[in-house]
């Protein structure tokens, strides 16, 4: 690359010289019937007239409002087929989904399948998901009714044995350390149940037995009596004596029995029902706990499923778009334009031209579809003259097609950062792209047809001028060789606005003045100022013959160089009409004498190419 940008910036010092050579000749033969004088060099008569300030590019007939088809496949394919370059979508076939390209979709075709059996697993898992979601559903609502009937059991139990009123109380307690005493509830005056029945069994018990021990004793102090009188023998006195000391000893074990019921047994009872009501509640909320927790698992692990389902069915649907996406259809009317045709100037090495069997890559532009009813010229401007194109400035544009109409045309872009494209060839070429739509296009025009932009950026009504090629400079002072009776003298010039061709004069010449477009080969002895100027330096004075050579002046005098007098490769002779109406015609040069700063009153006239460095575009 950069032994190739080296040979290019070799050759185009040498092209540039060339062309000027060929255009100083070819200058020289058109415009010999415009006035000649002894030297045979073409003159030019200053005449008054508008003065047309314009931009002249070339450039290429472009829809500025296109679809540009792009690949959505978004890995690497093949093209299978594709309609032919040039035809035309009519809305018909938009109407119709007309196939305009067609990839191959034949791995996405087998990634889709695999996809189909993945969702297809997936759809499996939620369906036994949400079975074991019921299933523990079921599962919770069950063990809740057990654990809520232990529960219930146990408080019928409680209440059972002591009565609904101090098993309330009894209840609210439970698991009280200190506050509430069971044992008290032996003696309540509310207590009830099976402890109540209990209490009376053993209390009657001690009644009966206090009754048996005072029989005891009425029949023992008889038998006593009646032995005293000897109705009874002593035997009989024995055994009534040991029957007492019976019924004694049952009535203290029923009011040991007694004492023991209320001290220990209705305690541990009444302790016993109340543990069972509180671990039948605990045990009730561990099983609610339990469901609440297989719940949630269950509950994610469907969620999770469906979330993994719904993952898959969209990895199979973008397979499914990348499957229609393989085949592109009309969406617009239009002529249908390769993407590699549209952007040779941006093609790389790597990238290969459209066509059926290409490999595209994932975004790549491969059809662009101009709109018929937005033709328009895309040309680069160079930075030069960009402060002078606006947006909105009318043009007229040239077709090579139509060479015989002029189309005229509206600037409608300018782009803000220039144009990289044969950046490779010309690192140091700063152009803008700037589009200009045409007005009433006729229906024979073609996108990629050659066609020539003069935007007009400015016009002066009524003003002297000269062509650019008549003004040359002389340390920094621009001047002209004027032609009178005696003979050719440089006369320095003040200058105002230019456009391509031609250049204002505000003071130094008067209309009807003689300028020669080239400097002649022998220097005149005295030059002549615009009234009020004092006598030139010496070194812009003309000099003699130097070096032994006649007519050779000292630089910036007498014999033009490349960029100062001589036209530019490619220009042509100014013509009446052009002097009158200031409009170059076709193949003017493309740059104003007057340098960047046309326009400002005394500026100098800029060379009518770019400069001998080297050429304006490549």
């Amino acid at each position: 690359m950069a032994s190739s940008r080296a040979r290019s910036r070799t050759l185009w010092p040498l092209l540039i010289l060339a062309a000027l050579g060929v255009g100083g000749v070819a200058w020289a033969t058109l415009n010999r019937g415009e006035g000649e004088g002894p030297g045979k060099t073409p003159t030019w008569t200053v005449r008054r007239g508008p003065l047309r300030i314009t931009v002249t590019e070339g450039g290429s007939l472009q829809s500025l409002k296109s679809v540009t088809v792009v690949s959505e496949v978004e890995s690497e394919t093949k093209i299978l087929s594709i309609v032919a370059e040039g035809t035309f979508v009519t809305p018909e076939d938009v109407e119709a989904h007309r196939v305009l390209v067609e990839l191959d979709a034949s791995s996405i075709e087998e990634k889709r399948r695999r996809q189909q059996i993945t969702v297809s697993d997936a759809q499996s898992n939620v369906s036994q998901a949400q079975e074991a979601l019921k299933i523990q559903e079921n599962q919770n609502e069950s063990d809740l009714r057990q654990a809520d009937l232990l529960v219930k059991f146990a408080r019928i139990d409680l209440q059972k044995y002591v009565g609904g009123t101090l098993a309330t109380q009894a209840e609210a307690h439970t698991g009280e350390s200190g506050s509430f005493d069971l044992k008290s509830l032996s003696k309540h005056a509310d207590l009830e149940g099976e402890a109540l029945q209990e209490r009376r069994r053993r209390e009657s018990e001690i009644d009966l037995a206090r009754e048996e021990v005072a029989r005891a004793k009425d029949k023992l102090r008889w038998t006593e009596e009646l032995l005293a009188k000897g109705f009874v023998s002593a035997d009989e006195q024995v055994a009534d004596r040991l029957a007492l000391k019976r019924q004694e000893v049952a009535l203290d074990q029923a009011t040991t029995s007694l004492d023991l019921f209320l001290a220990y047994e209705f305690a541990k009872d009444i302790e016993k029902f109340a543990s069972d009501l509180r671990e039948a509640k605990e045990s009730y909320e561990r099983a609610k706990s339990r469901a609440d927790s297989a719940l949630t698992k269950a509950k994610a692990d469907l969620r999770g499923k469906e979330e993994k389902l719904e993952l898959e069915t969209a990895e199979l649907q973008r397979y499914e778009k990348q499957i229609a996406a393989c085949v592109i259809r009309a969406a617009s009317p239009g002529l249908v334009v390769y993407a590699s045709s549209e952007d040779r100037g941006n093609w790389q090495g790597d990238q290969s031209p459209i066509q059926q069997g290409a490999t595209v890559r994932p975004r790549q532009a491969i059809l662009v579809i101009p709109n018929p009813q937005s033709l328009g010229v895309r040309v680069n401007v160079h930075e030069s003259v960009l402060s002078k194109v606006k947006v909105g400035l009318p043009a007229a544009v040239t077709v090579d097609a139509l060479s015989e109409r002029a189309l005229t045309g509206k600037v409608v872009r300018v782009s803000t950062m220039p144009n990289a494209a044969n950046r490779w060839q010309n690192p140091d070429l700063k152009v803008y792209a700037t589009e200009v739509a045409i007005e009433d296009a006729p229906a024979s025009l073609r996108p990629g047809m050659s066609a020539k932009v003069e935007i007009l950026v400015g016009e002066v009504e009524d003003t002297l001028q000269v062509p650019v090629q008549a003004v040359t400079m002389a340390s920094g002072i621009p001047r002209v060789w004027a032609r009178d009776a005696g003979g050719d003298l440089p006369r320095s010039v003040k200058l105002g606005a230019s456009s391509d061709r031609f250049v204002e004069v505000l003071d130094g010449l008067a209309e009807g003045d003689v300028v020669l477009l080239s400097p002649p080969r022998e220097g005149p002895q005295t030059e002549r100022r615009p009234e009020g100027e004092g006598t030139p330096p010496a070194r812009d004075r003309p000099r003699g013959p130097r070096n032994g050579r006649p007519g050779t002046s000292g630089p910036g005098e007498g014999t033009p160089s490349a960029g100062t007098g001589t036209p530019s490769a490619g220009a042509t002779a100014p013509s009446a009409e052009g002097a009158a109406g200031g409009a170059p015609p076709a193949g003017a040069a493309p740059r104003s004498a007057a340098g960047p700063k046309a326009g400002i009153e005394g500026s100098a006239p800029r060379p009518a190419t770019e400069g001998a460095a080297g050429p304006r575009r490549p």
